[in-house]
């Protein structure tokens, strides 16, 4: 049952990291 939620959890955190990481790049272009 946990293993479900870490996965969902890891994925929001990619999604997360990978949005930043593009507001971040935008910003310095």
């Amino acid at each position: 049952r946990q293993s479900k939620s870490n996965a969902a959890r890891v994925i929001a955190a990619c999604t997360l990291g990978g949005l930043a990481l593009l507001v971040i790049v935008c910003t310095l272009i």
